[in-house]
Parts: structure tokens; sequence; C-alpha cells
């Protein structure tokens, strides 16, 4: 597949590295990209931990059971974190973590 977002990944290394934060409107490939990282670093067989941020619970949950689907018939477990407050995200165990920022955030 190819579209300008996901070459412009490509380009920068994000596939290859698994690194990269996209910020890009909504319906232009970001969750592809993402899906893709994640997928290329299974493959690869990294034992790290991978993480997914999204923006909004609803979606962090959509995700969530999306992956949870798509891993669990290869064996792989995925966990959700929601944030309550802004704190940093703390890896517990080596799973990709679908994390939402809270709701309202304002700087203490």
């Amino acid at each position: 597949m190819s579209f300008p977002l996901f070459n412009n990944a490509l380009q920068a290394g994000v596939l290859q590295t698994g690194n990269g934060l996209i910020v890009a409107p909504t319906a232009t490939g970001k969750s592809f990209i993402g899906r893709r990282v994640i997928h290329a670093a299974l493959e690869a067989k990294e034992k790290d931990v991978h993480a997914y941020l999204i923006p909004y619970r609803v979606l962090a949950n959509e995700m969530y059971h999306s992956f949870i689907e798509e891993l669990g018939k290869a064996g792989i477990h995925a966990a959700v974190r929601i944030a309550t407050e802004i704190t940093p995200i703390r890896f517990i165990r080596k799973n990709p973590i679908f994390s939402s920022p809270p709701m309202s955030a304002s700087p203490r």
C-alpha cells in the first residue's frame, strides 16, 4: 500500500526503526503506519515494549480490542492504560501498550 503519509514515514525510517511521532489529520493513515511498525517489530522478534499512543479514550479502547483480535492469534498480549493525570508511562510488561491522555490536562 502506498500513500503520501506512509511514503514519508518510510523515507524517515519510521518503519525500520520503529521510532516516530506522527501528527496528521484524521483519515490520513496514522493507525495503518502504527500497526505496520508494531507488526514489523513482532516479525523481527523484537522483545522490547511497543507503545501506541492514542489521544482519545474511546479510540484507545477500539484500537486495543482490534489489536487483541489481531495479535491474540499469534499469542501476543496487549494492554491498555488510560491516564487519569499527566504522568510518565511506565512499561510493566513486554507488550504493545495503548495509552490515552486524560480528557482535560492542565499543567501543574
